[in-house]
């Protein structure tokens, strides 16, 4: 019996690729397809490049503070290595 269960789901997954793929042959099939089923491609696609955009900004706001950081820790080093030396310097200057 279990044979059975196993074949009707693997004829039942068969069964919705072989629709799913006819549908999504194409860009305009399957934009037609979203549209007849009251999808907004051109939402979701406007949506899905904002959320890209973001991200990618995201990305770029965390390099910018590893990368400050990383200068901080140079700067001090650097002021560390100065006060030892006995030099003095001024920061308002």
């Amino acid at each position: 019996m279990n044979k059975k269960v196993n074949k009707n789901k693997s004829d039942f997954v068969n069964l919705f690729l072989s629709t799913v793929e006819s549908d999504s042959n194409n860009k305009e099939t399957a934009k037609a397809f979203l549209a007849a089923e009251g999808i907004n491609v051109d939402r979701i696609v406007s949506e899905g490049l904002k959320r890209i955009k973001q991200m990618q900004m995201l990305i770029e706001a965390r390099k910018t503070e590893q990368e400050m950081s990383a200068t901080e820790s140079v700067k001090q080093k650097a002021t560390e290595w100065v006060d030892k030396a006995g030099f003095k310097i001024h920061e308002n200057e």
